[in-house]
């Protein structure tokens, strides 16, 4: 939300954080916070990082889940996300989280997938969800696929 171009057409916006606990607060007056280090944010419970979640293809909505045949399970970093106005849930976690949101209006298509292999907590590497799982491969091939669609 911090781009405003992009604002009106996000098909997600973050979860409502948490209150910053007090801890945090004096840790970030004291000194203690580092330069690039967004493990505060975690305090917020914004994103989850190398979290294990499984998909259910049944919950999902086509073409997005297209050639999907059986739940799968997928570490990786996600945030805590809520669909704006318009947008609709096409694929969600079984903790009821988004997955991929969409929203189909205007001129264009805007799809949102809510995963990332990056670990700014850890010195050891996410693996790419694309390459550890083939459910999550075929995910990403139908929402380009869907983008590119013309009709």
């Amino acid at each position: 939300g911090r781009y405003a171009p992009l604002r009106d057409i996000m098909p997600v916006r973050l979860e409502t954080p948490n209150l910053l606990s007090l801890e945090m607060a004096i840790k970030r007056l004291t000194g203690t916070y580092r330069r690039g280090d967004f493990g505060f944010l975690l305090d917020f419970d914004l994103f989850a990082e190398d979290h294990y979640t499984e998909i259910d293809p049944k919950d999902g909505i086509m073409p997005f889940i297209e050639c999907i045949e059986t739940k799968f399970g997928l570490s990786h970093t996600f945030e805590y996300l809520k669909a704006t106005g318009g947008s609709r849930i096409a694929v969600k976690d079984t903790t009821g989280n988004p997955m991929v949101v969409f929203n189909d209006s205007g001129n264009g298509r805007v799809c949102y997938l809510n995963t990332c292999c990056h670990s700014c907590l850890s010195t050891i590497p996410v693996s790419s969800p694309l390459e550890a799982n083939k459910e999550a491969a075929i995910l990403t091939k139908n929402i380009i696929q869907w983008l590119l669609d013309k009709n």
